[in-house]
């Protein structure tokens, strides 16, 4: 099944992901190459981020928790600012980053996975409701490979943001959100593990 490859943690620029039919609509039976990896570092753990780039050009994040015993894998899709004002409400997003204390939660306007949908594309990628799991936690974003080397204590060359995040009740949808300096991005997340997984490929 796995030409070269033994797990999603061993692939390196050029590798191919092939997804199984079972993954949502925007990945499944499609083979994407490895762009780009990066490494987000937070006090407590670093992920390990695989830029996947598929048909059309579709851009899928790949991230893989280093220090976890489970290979547990995160599938991300960016999206444009119109398309969260259209998913969410604006005024429960603002509580997301403005409300420090208490339960925050925010839902879904949108089916993604109704027939028919005007954001069909997201099918499988978001649940109906979230709660917020993470507030303003420090992070930086290095567009570099660290899982064989040290990550500088000096926090230079890469973008210093705040993550905020929300889970679904089942944990398999999260909202992921990261405040920069000049930007903001939203990721819609789909939490899964090796199994949605065809063939890996050496380049």
């Amino acid at each position: 099944m796995n030409k070269g490859l033994n797990t999603v943690i061993d692939l390196m620029l050029g590798d191919s992901v092939k997804f199984k039919l079972h993954a949502p609509p925007l990945i499944k039976e499609k083979t994407f190459k490895v762009f780009a990896i990066n490494t987000y570092d937070f006090e407590s753990s670093t992920d390990t981020e695989f830029v996947l780039r598929g048909p059309s050009r579709t851009t899928i994040y790949m991230s893989i928790e280093n220090n976890s015993d489970i290979v547990e894998i995160r599938l991300s899709v960016r999206l444009k600012h119109s398309t969260v004002r259209t998913l969410f409400d604006e005024n429960e997003l603002a509580e997301v980053i403005d409300n420090e204390d208490g339960l925050v939660e925010i839902h879904r306007l949108v089916d993604t996975d109704a027939v028919g949908s005007k954001l069909a594309e997201y099918a499988g990628w978001t649940a109906p409701k979230y709660y917020r799991q993470a507030f303003g936690v420090r992070g930086y974003h290095h567009k570099d490979d660290f899982r064989y080397k040290t990550i500088p204590q000096v926090k230079q060359n890469c973008a210093e943001f705040d993550y905020y995040c929300l889970v679904s009740s089942d944990e398999k949808h999260v909202v992921e959100i990261a405040n920069y300096d000049d930007s903001e991005d939203v990721m819609l997340t789909f939490v899964t593990d090796e199994q949605i997984i065809e063939e890996l490929s050496r380049a």
